[in-house]
């Protein structure tokens, strides 16, 4: 069965209204191609599906996948064969590349659905296959109470299972700030005056952008207004608008009568911390230089914030410039995630085939997704969140295609195996792992890798899909891993061995914790030398110098942690690294804290209150 969703002559209205929404140059052929889709269907031999429901179903469920998507998907319907049907019924988990149809690689996307009795009624899956890249998504299952209501059922399911592809157009760390400026209500603050300053400011912050930041330039939205007319001590975290959350740092510029003349202030949010920063107002004597003196006080203001960088992703979305039919209908939700897939072509544009001759696979980039922060005529802005150092190129090459494909939340845990990166045979057990959000700093204790280096991460729901997990030894931070449970049955991540410098940091803290008593003891024993020196008491001074040469000296400490350097050695050059860091600092805070000459001075403050000399 053959489905044409649209005319020509609607087709070419939708993408020339399409265009005119959204700028030229940002759109291409990309934005503007409708998804090709098969709609591989498997009822299982059951006597309820009789070939007039499922003939209705498909005709109803085509009609409405018309009705709501429109011009961005052009779907054919195919029944799959009795063997690959029985296996789709069976779940479509177990369905691989070599169960699809050859015909079902002309197409950019195969969507699975199989119908299946089950208790208490019946079964509906769907499951995505991605042409380009390769790759299945995870299953999507629901129940079916009635069969009436299957059309329906079919429908949400595949909007569900559904993963939008996109090509990364650009790889970009910005810090992003939003200058949000208000003014008091004055006869002089004129609308004219606010927009020839917020045109300024726009100018002058230009040049940020080639660096690493983002400065865009608004009026403030009518509540952080009546905050700030109030009183700028009146202003609070929660003064600010919902959309600050879009960015690393919002600064409300506010200017207002003061005295004689004017004032301007600055009061700068970090959204993600909750911290609000107020800096000293500036004065303003005339308006002919408020322009000057506001885009001073906003460079201040921007100069003074902490940037932790983030790396922001561009991507095009196919089909993303076209309209859906249904307003309302969203396919993407703000912080959905996209996992990176890196594609290898020919010069026919076909996948590349290794020496062997064998097909090389797209592949996912390990531990790395990009998040959707904005969505603009058919471009997603994107944060990257990864646990490599540079997992994406910011350069295209030639004929290697780097795409994003949505993740489909499954349902199911995965298994984080942690092994030595300098010894794949050696499992690291009892490494403690924290979850958080993604943009969250709060993180919890999901538990301690086992005696084979293993630990379950449980699936999480559709809303926060994507999870951050922290491999912490001791105190050692050793590794920021995204993760979508589920994705992968099992997940090995190559981390540092942290073993070795966890035993030297257990050897120095307590080496430092007897230097601490060490010194508590010389101090009194110095106090008491001198009160007895002082009240003319000098054979008991004596004695406690005595007392002083017996303690162990920094020359013993010396020896006993070089000694302990020597055994404490690993394979791992940054962990050998940060081991001979803390032999290192410890041996300096033997010589300050534990100055041999500290007690020949005291001998000689007795020799001279003896007024002898006596050794």
């Amino acid at each position: 069965m053959k489905h044409v969703p649209l005319s020509l002559s609607v087709l070419c209205a939708a993408v020339l209204a399409a265009i005119l929404a959204a700028p030229a140059a940002a759109q291409s052929v990309w934005e503007l191609t409708p998804y090709r889709i098969q709609l591989l269907v498997a009822f299982a031999p059951a006597p309820e599906f009789t070939p007039r429901l499922q003939t209705d179903s498909l005709a109803g469920l085509v009609d409405r996948i018309d009705a709501l998507i429109g011009a961005p998907w052009d779907v054919t319907v195919t029944p799959a064969t009795a063997g690959l049907g029985r296996a789709m019924t069976a779940g479509l988990e177990a369905i691989t590349l070599e169960s699809l149809p050859k015909e079902s690689f002309d197409f950019d996307k195969v969507l699975l659905l199989a119908v299946s009795p089950s208790s208490g009624g019946h079964r509906l899956e769907v499951r995505d296959f991605d042409v380009p890249t390769r790759l299945f998504s995870a299953a999507v299952s629901r129940p079916v109470r009635q069969l009436g209501k299957l059309r329906d059922v079919a429908l949400d399911t595949i909007f569900d299972a559904f993963a939008p592809l996109a090509r990364i157009q650009r790889v970009k760390k910005k810090y992003r700030i939003a200058v949000m400026l208000a003014m008091a209500a004055d006869p002089k603050l004129t609308p004219e005056l606010q927009q020839g300053l917020s045109a300024y400011l726009a100018e002058q912050v230009k040049p940020l952008a080639e660096e690493d930041r983002d400065v865009t330039v608004t009026a403030a939205p009518p509540e952080l207004r009546r905050a700030l007319s109030s009183t700028t001590e009146a202003v609070s975290v929660e003064s600010f608008p919902q959309r600050s959350l879009d960015y690393d740092e919002v600064i409300a510029l506010y200017v207002f009568p003061a005295g004689d003349g004017y004032q301007v202030a600055t009061l700068s949010l970090n959204p993600l911390a909750k911290t609000l920063t107020v800096a000293d107002p500036v004065p303003v004597p005339q308006l002919g230089k408020l322009n000057e003196l506001a885009s001073g006080a906003l460079s201040e203001a921007i100069g003074g914030i902490r940037r932790a960088r983030k790396t922001w992703v561009t991507l095009r979305l196919r089909a993303g410039a076209l309209p859906l039919r249904d307003k309302g209908l969203k396919l993407l939700e703000h912080g959905a995630p996209f996992a990176p897939v890196i594609r290898y072509n020919d010069r026919e544009g076909n996948l590349r085939r290794d020496q062997e001759g064998n097909v090389v696979l797209p592949k996912r980039i390990d531990w790395t997704f990009c998040t959707v922060q904005q969505f603009a005529a058919g471009q997603l802005v994107c944060r990257l969140h990864t646990g490599l150092r540079s997992p994406l190129s910011s350069r295209r090459r030639g004929r290697v295609q780097q795409f994003a494909l949505a993740v489909v939340p499954p349902q199911r845990p995965s298994v984080l195996v942690l092994q030595s990166r300098s010894d794949a045979g050696q499992l690291l057990a009892g490494y403690g792992v924290y979850t958080r959000l993604p943009d969250s700093k709060t993180t919890s204790l999901l538990g301690r890798s086992d005696r084979r280096g293993r630990l379950t991460v449980p699936p999480t729901g559709r809303e926060h899909p994507l999870r951050m997990l922290t491999v912490r030894n001791g105190g050692e931070l050793l590794a920021q891993l995204p993760i979508v449970p589920g994705m992968e049955p099992e997940l090995t991540a190559r981390i540092a061995n942290d073993d070795r410098r966890l035993e030297a940091e257990g050897f120095v803290t307590g080496l430092q914790e007897e230097m601490v008593d060490l010194v508590t003891r010389r101090e009194v024993l110095f106090i008491l030398t001198r009160a007895r020196i002082k009240d003319g008491k000098f054979d008991e001074a004596s004695e406690l110098i005595e007392e002083l040469r017996r303690l162990p000296t920094a020359h013993d400490f010396s020896l006993m942690l070089k000694a302990r350097q020597k055994k404490v050695r690993s394979d791992d050059d940054g962990v050998q690294a940060k081991i001979d860091v803390l032999f290192r600092d410890t041996l300096q805070l033997l010589g300050k804290h534990l100055d041999p000459n500290a007690i020949e001075e005291v001998w000689q403050e007795l020799r001279t209150a003896r007024g002898d000399t006596r050794s």
